[in-house]
């Protein structure tokens, strides 16, 4: 079984708020401690959608 996250790749830092997010949704990453941490990471998109959002209003 995998452990621990998929690939080096799994998380960026945005530049504009100095966020650490996911850069993909992978659901078969298995929970349970530090698989945790990696799960309640926001993905990439999720932040630009924000920063979006807060541009509109």
């Amino acid at each position: 079984m995998i452990q621990g996250v998929p690939w080096h790749g799994y998380f960026a830092l945005d530049t504009k708020t100095g966020e650490l997010c996911r850069t993909v949704s992978y659901d078969i990453v298995p929970k349970g401690s530090a698989d945790d941490l990696a799960h309640s990471v926001l993905r990439c998109s999720d932040i630009l959608r924000a920063e979006k959002e807060a541009a509109k209003h």
